[in-house]
């Protein structure tokens, strides 16, 4: 897997400026916590045997696992971690949690590399997966209300990350089957200083490459940055974007990109 940046791209490195992921990992961790102890018990309707209590349970054992990365510099076994408590005490749990690993992004030496998996990489990783992680699961614990809409820079950032991390360890090119393009548009997030806001994304045998290039794909999906990026992650459905083409390459995505 590739992605090939644009004019408007930029190449992931030390340089990243954090400050926007920081922001958002803290006012997503607070919405979360903020969930009503009545709302655990719901379904969340993109994650079939998932309740809100799980797509918290979840975020806040991600975040106690790299609070511990970040400290000792290695993967920790996540046997080391107790459970998380049931019913109203979860989201303080939760909040707990939260707040531990931003102490823990604050206090990290930003000249050390830190192992991910895929591989070692800065600081700035962390800041911008964490991002992006609770950002989905923010979605989810939500239940799909529109609370749950992602901003639009850190969507299309988002959908950017997901060709650098998520893809190449979660694609199954036999479940995609035949090569494949897709072009995704959005809406409300072109032509910037930071992002063009499109992607042309080619499924071959046996790569992905993403590319910020307007070109007709065999399929395009236009819609708000946020739709676009949960999308991807299989939160939003496509018959809730703009679909012009061959609808069945979505689903073919959707059945190859387990997330």
């Amino acid at each position: 897997m590739r992605r090939e940046h644009g004019p408007a791209g930029r190449r992931y490195g030390r340089r990243v400026n954090i400050d926007r992921y920081r922001r958002a990992i803290e006012a997503d961790a607070e919405a979360i916590a903020a969930t009503p102890a009545g709302s655990l018990d719901q379904v969340v309707p993109a994650c079939p045997g998932w309740t809100v209590a799980d797509a918290i349970t979840h975020t806040g054992m991600v975040h106690r696992f790299v609070t511990r990365l970040l400290e000792t510099r290695a993967f920790p076994d996540r046997g080391d971690f107790d459970e998380a408590p049931a019913g109203a005490d979860l989201p303080p749990w939760f909040a707990e949690g939260a707040g531990a690993l931003l102490a823990a992004l604050d206090t990290a030496d930003p000249d050390a590399d830190y192992p991910t998996q895929i591989g070692d990489r800065p600081l700035p990783f962390w800041y911008r997966r964490q991002a992006h992680e609770i950002a989905v699961h923010r979605h989810d614990a939500a239940a799909g209300r529109p609370s749950s809409t992602v901003e639009t820079a850190l969507a299309c950032d988002g959908v950017d990350e997901m060709f650098d991390v998520m893809v190449p360890r979660r694609f199954d090119f036999d479940t995609f089957g035949a090569p494949a393009t897709i072009h995704l548009h959005a809406t409300d997030g072109g032509d910037t200083a930071d992002h063009s806001g499109e992607w042309l994304i080619t499924v071959t045998g046996d790569e992905v490459i993403a590319r910020h290039e307007h070109r007709k794909g065999d399929v395009a999906a236009r819609g708000s940055a946020s739709d676009l990026f949960l999308l991807l992650y299989n939160r939003v459905d496509a018959t809730e974007l703009d679909i012009a083409g061959d609808p069945t390459v979505l689903d073919r995505w959707r059945a190859a990109v387990q997330i």
